[in-house]
């Protein structure tokens, strides 16, 4: 509409909710704290393929997963060659949906469970 033709200057358009002279714009709003939450899935045996083309250089890593739905969701964070970075919290230890406070929802590939390894952002 109106607004969104208008330029900046007169409505900067930031991550709040704003009056307008138009009616109420919406923009995002931060109204918690933010949740990063990953969802691991468990690595299962390498086809002989997938051992061929490491050994030939053609790809890197040995570690192979299947799809989501018929994966089983990992509890140790444990990857070959995995990065572990400096962070105040337990990013690296698993939490159940009890501790996440966090129910599950079905996605575009499956239901992912509430549970996972949590990253909290403060404010």
């Amino acid at each position: 509409g109106e607004l969104g033709a208008q330029d900046n200057i007169d409505f900067p358009l930031d991550n709040y909710t704003f009056r307008a002279e138009y009616g109420t714009t919406y923009g995002s709003a931060l109204v918690g704290a933010i949740r990063l939450r990953q969802v691991r899935v468990g690595g299962i045996p390498c086809s002989i393929v997938h051992g061929k083309l490491v050994r030939s250089g053609l790809v890197r890593g040995s570690e192979c997963y299947p799809g989501w739905p018929d994966a089983v969701e990992e509890t140790v964070y444990s990857k070959e060659n995995g990065t572990r970075v400096d962070w105040n919290g337990s990013i690296y230890t698993y939490q159940t949906e009890d501790e996440t406070q966090q129910v599950g929802i079905q996605g575009k590939f499956g239901f992912y469970p509430g549970s996972g390894f949590v990253a909290d952002m403060t404010l």
